[in-house]
C-alpha cells in the first residue's frame, strides 16, 4: 500500500500548490492543518523521503510551524510517527 493510500485513510486529500506540484493536506477542525510531501515538496511521500509540515491556525509565515522530515540527521521519527504527531497537535 502506498503512503497517498494510506494517508488518504486519514482524511488526506491531493492538493495541486502550482507548478505541477502536489502535496497531501489535512485541514482540522481548530484551523490548523498539515501537509506532507516528498521532501523538496513537490511530490507525494514515500517512505523514505518525507517532509509533514503542521501550520498552527493563526500560522503568519515565519515561525511556529512544526517540521518532521525524513532528511534531518537527527530525526528519530518515520513518516507514520510523525504524521501521528502532527494530528496529536
Amino acid at each position: 500500500m502506498t503512503t497517498t493510500n494510506i494517508l488518504a485513510d486519514h482524511g488526506f486529500e491531493i492538493e495541486h500548490t502550482g507548478g505541477g506540484c502536489h502535496l497531501l493536506s489535512l485541514y482540522l477542525p481548530s484551523g490548523a492543518y498539515v501537509w506532507v510531501s516528498d521532501y523538496e515538496g513537490c511530490e507525494a511521500p514515500t517512505w523514505a523521503d518525507w517532509r509533514v509540515c503542521v501550520y498552527p491556525a493563526n500560522w503568519d509565515g515565519d515561525y511556529g510551524a512544526l517540521l518532521f522530515d525524513a532528511g534531518s540527521d537527527d530525526s528519530l521519527f518515520s513518516l507514520s510517527d510523525a504524521v501521528a504527531a502532527a494530528l496529536a497537535v
